[in-house]
This record gives C-alpha cells, structure tokens and sequence, in this order.
C-alpha cells in the first residue's frame, strides 16, 4: 500500500497528491457513518417490535356444530393450501396520516409478510390455530387472515370447495361471522391473483378500517393469549 501511494505521490505534486489524498479520506469516512448509521438505525427499529404467539380456537361456536377437529382435520385438510396470516404493516392508515412523523411513516409502509399458521389440537381434539406476528410496541400491527383453498386444476371443484369453507369459517369460535362495515361479508374472497383465498377476521382482536375493508389490529400492551385453545 505504501508503494502504491509513493508512486501516485512521483507522478503529482504534492499539492495535487494532498488532494487526491483528502478526497478518498472523506469518501471513506463518509462511507462508514452512512453504513454505522443504517446498521444502527436498523437495531433501533427491530428493537422497537417482537414476534408474539397466539392461540386461536377454532372449535364450534355452538356445542351442536362441527367445525375443526382432530377427526375431520385430515379430510378438511385435503381441500386447502393451510391458513395463513398476513402482517400487513405497522401502524393505522389514520395515525401514520395524520399524526406519524417521518420515521414512523418510514416503519409502516406496507409489508405484506405471510406466514403459515399451524393447526394444533388439544386433548380433546378442539384445534387452534396457532399465529405468530410481528407487534410493533408504539405503533401496533395490522394483519388478515386467510385459508388458501385447493383448486387441483378445476375450477368448477375450487368454486365448491370455496362454498364449503365459506360455511364452515363463521362456525368457528373466534373467526367474526358478521359483516364489519364497510366490508359486506364476514367472509372476503381474493381478487383475480389470488381467487382461491378466503379472508377473515379474528373476533379476540380489534379492527381498523382500511379503505373499503377491515383489517385486524393489535398493540403491544394487548398481551399474549394463553398458550392454549381459548374459551
């Protein structure tokens, strides 16, 4: 390395070399702030939320209804994807609009993270979904749920299956089985990209309105749920 400043050194003057010298000098120095700047800023926010763990009953609302359970699971699980949870972002549209500064704008953009949400059967075969978000501690988490329905290359077989699933969702213990303005079915269908979901709502959480739909909502003082189906 010292060569190889000596002999930029012969072929400038000093004046020229001095200069050349501060310039990468700066570069550098600059360089490194920006990178210890984005590192540290990056620590910062992932501190400012944590992954938290819910169970989530879905057994019968009503003790002479059959929803999920350990004996129809296999069968039920032959018709689906899985269910799956989408955190949507951190924040509300209405205080990331009205009252957010930069920054928190900056952490609630949009993320639209899925995650697969395991079935999990207590020891009488009840099932619980078991959903895992990330809960931002000042901003709190939107998220929707969702099953994703098996078409197997067949409409006319997924269009049936979509029918039965959206019967069997508002039979669950603690999926919302009435509309939420300004959404017009408790249960949403998917758009042409994703035509097989059907979205819902979670009834153990609060909502908050997005456009001309709902989503679910939690803070980070609501807690964890017991680990375990809830009654």
């Amino acid at each position: 390395m010292e060569d190889i400043w000596r002999i930029v050194g012969d072929r400038f003057g000093s004046m020229e070399f001095n200069a050349i010298a501060a310039a990468v000098g700066t570069s550098l120095l600059t360089a490194i702030v920006n990178l210890t700047w984005l590192c540290m800023r990056s620590i910062r926010r992932r501190l400012r939320w944590r992954t938290k763990t819910f169970w989530v009953n879905v057994g019968p609302r009503a003790a002479d209804e059959v929803t999920i359970n350990r004996a129809n699971w296999q069968e039920l699980s032959s018709s689906i994807h899985g269910f799956y949870v989408i955190a949507a972002r951190f924040g509300t549209e209405d205080y990331l609009e009205k009252f957010a500064s930069d920054e928190e704008r900056a952490e609630g953009r949009w993320r639209l993270a899925i995650k697969k949400m395991p079935v999990r059967f207590d020891g009488k075969g009840n099932a619980s979904l078991v959903l895992k978000i990330p809960v931002h501690k000042f901003l709190g988490t939107q998220f929707k749920c969702f099953v994703a329905v098996r078409g197997d290359g067949d409409e006319e077989k997924l269009e049936q299956r979509l029918r039965n699933w959206e019967a069997l969702l508002p039979r669950c213990k603690h999926i919302v089985d009435k509309a939420e303005p300004p959404e017009p079915h408790p249960i949403g269908r998917g758009g042409p990209q994703v035509h097989n979901r059907l979205y819902f709502l979670l009834d153990t959480f609060s909502t908050c309105a997005v456009g001309n739909r709902r989503n679910n909502f939690i803070l980070e003082n609501t807690g964890d749920l017991p680990p375990g189906p809830l009654d």
